[in-house]
């Protein structure tokens, strides 16, 4: 009975120590949680808390549960309180706070306790490593991460999965993929995470062929790997690689999931390929995939791109709620095809609206001439982007309203115009030509540091060619073979259209050999620029290899081919070209392409067959095809025809200069100089004066007819004059 008694009295003895033990805990706890404004939290009542040590660890744990509470709800300044009023603090206690001021922007406060953690001697676990990359990464802060990094390697956690991860993912967002390889080569494989970051870090960059190795060497394929590799082709246009890794993923057994559709639905459109854009919306209504918002938006694209304008409108009318983003861009698809009507009646049902609507509609406005609604729905947006501004800037430049474009140029801060508000005006400028003035823009940009980029050099490029300069066009190529631009096909094309203007054929030659890449554009430059020189030759030559090489020639190719042809008289195979471009090619023939034509056959004194010609075309002959004709009776003083032919043209052109100037020249042939007197008395047109160039020490100096406009004019007149004396006074003697 003694001994039952006693055990009675230590077991009472216990649960007092243990009731007081709890009551110290939640007195701290409520002394704590008043500082703050919370209601006292109570230990739970496990009847397991045996020490002192075991009380201050609850303590901490609830702490720490509090602290991780306030921080989850934004609660920042209660979180951090209770953390500071900590007597002890574990590793849970600091990365709670850290992952709290990470999560609500304040990255930098949360990379300073990161500091203060380790000042402490508290050693960073895991999840601590993870936290501080994270906010490393979001930051871009390289120095930061890369001394997190080594912390990593001396505690023995830069291999662990999750802080291997976080290393991956903050080397890969800030660009770094060198680094981010090391790492990866340094981690185990085991999941598929890595080599999802590798991937999507060469993706990002345009490493496309180390995407691809990287890819083959992927012992597991999944749908998220093909879908990266397949939206990095799909973004850089090379559309044929991504359908053909489409078709592998396919025969491979991997099911693609909406992201992969919507990848293929781009490259569809990229392609413009209908049927297969038809079959893979087939998939996706077979799939259920059709209602998701990114892919029917995918799929307006495609129609919009495949002139289907009306399949476009089918898809948008089965949305039940249309986003923001699917009405732009069946806005877009419906300017481009020039349904500018069934636009603005879409674009006043909106009913949301952004910058970007606003933008697209004031791009279709300044296509289609109306400049003036395109201004006043300009001044009607409430908030104006820099895209606006380039958008209306381009519109007054487009319908050659220069000096608006200029004002709202102006109007836009120096420091905040990117590269496409200097291409804007600039090619404006070129466009209406005015290329001093385009220029003169370009050495402001310069000035202001602003790079530039293909348009830029393209624009300066044609303006060189306008003004003839040849030494400034190949300062213009040397700053473009600096850059990045410098390989860019568009920017060669555009420096073999400047040599070959200006006279330099075999830097054009060399110019288009040393392209790494050559489109259409490419040949059809060289091939304009050999028959520009009279080289027919080597035109139908460079012709026949690009049909070898499988490029297909465009409307104006067969131009630059057939006007070759018609300056050197290949009668035969200029009829040849012309008969091959419809029937084999199916390019319709525009009024350039008979133009060529008739100059053939009227240069070769095929006169009659030439009117035969213009009365057989299926469309109406204007001046210039008639004026065609009219240059092979000059050829042959065929007087009766050209009188015909000048009657005509005054008839379709009153304002037309060469056919009264033609016509003068075969009443002067045929010796018929009372004719000549009548037609230059009776015609009402000024005769454009003749101008010519000289480029000296960097200037370009113009020089008309019987003009004194230049500064030099008195010293170049006067020097004239003493050559006139002293050449007469040759004569003389």
């Amino acid at each position: 009975m003694a001994q039952r008694f006693a055990s009675f009295r230590s077991w009472k003895h216990h649960r007092r120590k243990m009731r007081w033990c709890r009551l110290l805990a939640n007195q701290a706890l409520d002394e704590m949680s008043q500082r703050v404004g919370e209601p006292p939290l109570l230990v739970k009542r496990t009847g397991k808390l045996r020490s002192t040590d075991e009380a201050s660890e609850s303590l901490v744990n609830s702490m720490n549960v509090l602290i991780t509470k306030h921080s989850q709800k934004g609660e920042l300044d209660k979180a951090r309180r209770l953390f500071d009023g900590m007597v002890t603090r574990d590793v849970v206690s600091w990365n709670a706070i850290i992952a709290g001021y990470a999560k609500w922007g304040l990255e930098t406060e949360a990379l300073k306790l990161v500091v203060e953690m380790h000042r402490a001697d508290v050693g960073l676990n895991s999840i601590s490593f993870r936290s501080a990359l994270s906010i490393c990464a979001g930051l871009k802060n390289l120095q930061f991460g890369r001394t997190v990094h080594c912390l990593a390697m001396r505690s023995g956690y830069a291999n662990c999965e999750y802080s291997g991860f976080s290393l991956l993912d903050f080397y890969v967002k800030c660009d770094m993929v060198d680094e981010a390889q090391k790492v990866f080569d340094e981690q185990s494989q085991g999941t598929v995470v890595p080599w999802v970051l590798l991937l999507s870090a060469y993706v990002r960059r345009g490493r496309m062929d180390d995407a691809n190795l990287l890819f083959e060497r992927t012992p597991r394929k999944d749908v998220i790997l093909w879908t990266t590799l397949i939206s990095g082709y799909s973004r850089r246009g090379e559309a044929a690689k991504a359908f053909e890794l489409f078709n592998r993923m396919l025969i491979s057994g991997v099911s693609p999931n909406e992201f992969t559709f919507h990848a293929i639905v781009r490259v569809a459109s990229c392609l413009k390929d209908l049927r297969l854009g038809k079959k893979i919306h087939g998939c996706l209504i077979a799939g259920g995939y059709e209602s998701d918002f990114s892919i029917s938006t995918a799929l307006i694209d495609l129609y919009c791109h495949c002139d289907r304008v009306d399949d476009a409108l089918h898809v948008f009318s089965q949305m039940e709620q249309p986003c923001l983003s699917s009405c732009n861009t069946l806005l877009d698809g419906l300017i481009s095809n020039d349904r500018l009507g069934c636009a603005e009646e879409l674009f006043f049902k909106m009913v949301e609206r952004n910058s970007i609507t606003c933008n697209v509609m004031i791009k279709g406005y300044a296509r289609y001439g109306k400049i003036t609604e395109a201004r006043r729905l300009f001044d009607l947006m409430p908030q104006k982007t820099l895209v606006s501004f380039n958008t209306i800037i381009s519109g007054y430049a487009l319908n050659g309203e220069l000096n608006d474009a200029r004002r709202l140029f102006e109007a836009v801060d120096v420091k905040k115009r990117d590269t496409v508000t200097w291409n804007a005006l600039m090619c404006g400028y070129v466009q209406n030509k005015l290329p001093g003035e385009a220029l003169l823009l370009y050495v402001q940009m310069h000035k202001h540091a602003v790079k530039s980029n293909r348009s830029t050099l393209s624009s300066i490029l044609s303006a060189c060619a306008c003004l003839g300069s040849l030494e400034l066009g190949r300062s213009v190529h040397a700053q473009a073979a600096k850059s990045p631009c410098g390989s860019n096909v568009y920017v060669g094309t555009s420096c073999i259209d400047m040599y070959s203007k200006c006279g330099d054929i075999v830097s054009a030659k060399s110019t288009f050999f040393l392209m790494t890449e050559r489109n259409v554009a490419a040949w059809t430059a060289l091939i304009n620029g050999y028959a520009f020189h009279g080289l027919g030759n080597e035109a139908t030559a460079l012709f026949d290899q690009m049909l070898e090489e499988g490029i297909e020639p465009n409307q104006v190719t067969f131009v630059g081919v057939l006007s070759a042809c018609s300056h050197c008289g290949f009668v035969n195979k200029g009829m040849d070209y012309f008969i091959s471009m419809k029937e084999t090619y199916c390019i319709t023939p525009t009024l350039e392409h008979y133009a060529c034509i008739v100059y053939l056959l009227g240069r070769l004194g095929y006169l009659n067959e030439a009117e035969q010609f213009i009365c057989n075309m299926p469309i109406r002959a204007d001046a210039v095809v008639w004026g065609a004709l009219l240059s092979g009776c000059r050829f042959y003083s065929n007087v009766e025809m050209g009188e015909k032919i000048s009657d005509k043209i005054c008839t379709l052109d009153c304002r037309n200069t060469s056919s009264c100037v033609a016509m003068s020249n075969i009443y002067a042939a045929a010796g018929r100089w009372i004719d000549v007197h009548s037609i230059r008395k009776r015609s009402s047109v000024v005769k454009d004066p003749g101008c010519s160039w000289v480029e000296l020490g960097n200037t370009l100096h113009s020089f008309y007819v019987e003009g004194r406009y230049h500064p030099g004019s008195a010293k170049i007149y006067e020097v004239l004059d003493r050559l006139a004396v002293n050449i007469n006074c040759t004569a003389q003697i």
